[in-house]
């Protein structure tokens, strides 16, 4: 009799308990109209145990490498925590389910029974929306804790993450500071549980102007059609495959401009690439002068686009390797060697310098003697090792252009003074009171003089 209840402006008579709680579900009802039924104690609830946050773990890990299989492959007779949410969270409500036509299983839209549909299709709205600009993932958290779904954080979190593996190949995952995260991984999973205001998404919408460059790409890259990648699948792979060509390279091949104009512009292009479809569909082409504007339906310039950028990553690719063929014909000179094969002119090489002491010989020369004589019989790791000693060190990995003179004069002049003192040290220790020295000098005239004497 003393509390007057009141909701939205309407003033409501309270006669019992009951009453009350009955008013107070009504109200939550009309508030909370796409709250799904959940029934699972495990994770409906707003705290997670600390066992229950390691079954989200393993249940993230088997859908990550077993989405396609019954079950997730999960053991039909053993039934863990992990296990028994993915029953209800994934297998009952259908978003787990047997695609027919392919023969896989797949997470894919619930039925329009299922609790889950309204949930699914909310979160679908979510990844539309960044078709223009990217949105934070936060935000789609916020959306899922308040009106009209008001889900329990534990339901949150493990809903977005499997959410966001079901729809893997229809959008694109940034960090606030690392940018494009070419695959979701399980680290990947556990950082945006972390901090899920850390990560960007935007979805993208491909064109069939778009598709026909995406098969030049395809070719490029030779990723095919699969029943289980999409279009937008293949768009993401492209981009990620570039992302790794790029990471694999030496530093020499990020920095050395021995390539042509086009290499050095589309190798830019890559490193400042942020965005999938800006560097697939206009700062890759625009590098190699096909401008976003003149790729129109035409198989010729596809093709012509096609052979430019295979051409510019093949250049980009074989970089370091010139590099290496340009050190080895370096080697193969200095030494005076009949063979360009890697074991023959070897072999000449240990014979040409086979009466060196090597405990004679000064730091330098010993060092880059010893390497030459390696037992190494791969022949890009002896001419890097063999480099890297003329070079003072320094990896050639990380050889700047202008280095490269200085590094072939080392080679020349530690080559020569190995052979000359290989001709020193076997005169010497044949001969008992006699020393052979060697030396050289300019004339006035510029002629050099290489001469020897004996003391």
């Amino acid at each position: 009799k003393k509390n007057i209840w009141i909701n939205n402006g309407k003033k409501q008579e309270i006669f019992s308990k009951h009453n009350l709680y009955e008013w107070l579900t009504s109200i939550c009802y009309k508030l909370y109209k796409l709250t799904p039924k959940f029934k699972n104690e495990l994770i409906n609830k707003q705290f997670l145990s600390g066992p229950i946050n390691t079954a989200r773990k393993h249940l993230i890990r088997a859908l990550l490498s077993n989405e396609h299989h019954e079950d997730l492959g999960f053991n039909k007779d053993k039934f863990p925590p992990e296990k028994a949410i993915y029953v209800s969270l994934l297998k009952q409500s259908g978003v787990h389910q047997k695609n027919n036509k392919l023969g896989y299983y797949e997470l894919n839209s619930p039925p329009n029974h299922s609790d889950l549909i309204q949930l699914w299709n909310r979160s679908e709205r979510f990844l539309k929306s960044s078709l223009s600009n990217k949105r934070n993932l936060f935000e789609l958290y916020k959306i899922l804790d308040s009106s009209p779904f008001k889900l329990k954080k534990g339901l949150i979190d493990f809903w977005i993450p499997i959410f966001l593996i079901a729809k893997k190949e229809d959008f694109a995952l940034f960090h606030v500071d690392g940018g494009f995260v070419p695959f979701i991984t399980e680290d990947t999973i556990d950082l945006i549980h972390k901090k899920p205001q850390n990560f960007l998404i935007k979805s993208y919408e491909v064109t069939s102007l778009k598709v026909n460059l995406l098969e030049s790409y395809k070719e490029l890259v030779q990723i095919g059609d699969s029943g289980i990648n999409g279009t937008k699948s293949t768009f993401l792979s492209i981009f990620a495959n570039f992302l790794k060509f790029q990471r694999g390279l030496k530093k020499y091949s990020l920095k050395t401009n021995n390539l042509s104009s086009q290499a050095i512009k589309l190798r830019e292009a890559i490193s400042a690439a942020k965005d999938p479809e800006d560097a697939l569909f206009n700062l890759f082409p625009t590098a190699l002068g096909f401008h976003s504007l003149s790729i129109k339906d035409d198989v010729k310039v596809l093709s012509s686009f096609t052979d430019h950028i295979q051409s510019a990553i093949r250049e980009i690719r074989d970089s370091y390797d010139e590099l290496l063929n340009r050190i080895e014909k370096q080697i193969i000179n200095s030494f005076y060697c009949s063979s360009d094969d890697f074991k023959q002119y070897k072999s000449e090489i240990i014979s040409k310098t086979s009466d060196v002491n090597s405990s004679l010989l000064g730091k330098s020369q010993n060092i880059f003697y010893k390497r030459l004589i390696s037992p190494l019989d791969d022949r890009a790791s002896w001419i890097k090792s063999v480099a890297d000693r003329a070079l003072g060190g320094k990896s050639i990995d990380e050889l700047l252009d202008e280095e490269e003179p200085l590094l072939m004069n080392n080679i020349k002049e530690l080559s020569m003074s190995l052979i000359k003192a290989g001709k020193i040290h076997n005169f010497n220790t044949n001969s008992k009171n006699e020393k052979l020295i060697s030396f050289g000098f300019f004339r006035e005239n510029g002629d050099f003089v290489d001469d020897t004497a004996i003391i």
